[in-house]
């Protein structure tokens, strides 16, 4: 679902050339990995993986899911309840398989 509606591109701080100074532009300097944005077509930032309690980074508390769904319907095409439910069930899944 996410690759219909988004325009998934990833930046390794590390191993790209510039890739540090473009996630800083972003607003991402300092914020951990995984950091993410979501933009515009023009290249403005709608909203951000900054979480009430700092960067929501890998999604493994039921908070950090939380405001993964939030960053996905503020800024995508309008999910059914469906695709959330299902977006939201790998989320809590995902998180299992880390503990």
């Amino acid at each position: 679902m996410l690759n219909e509606n988004f325009v998934i591109i990833k930046i390794d701080t590390d191993e790209m050339d510039n890739g540090q100074q473009v996630a800083d532009s972003l607003g991402g300097a300092g914020k951990g990995l995984p950091w993410c944005t979501v933009l515009d077509s023009d290249g403005k930032v709608l909203i951000n993986s900054d979480g009430p309690g700092g960067n929501i980074g890998c999604l493994v508390g039921e908070d950090e899911q939380a405001h993964f769904i939030k960053m996905l319907q503020s800024t995508g095409p309008a999910f059914s309840p469906e695709q959330i439910e299902i977006l939201a069930r790998a989320l809590a899944d995902y998180a299992v398989t880390l503990h």
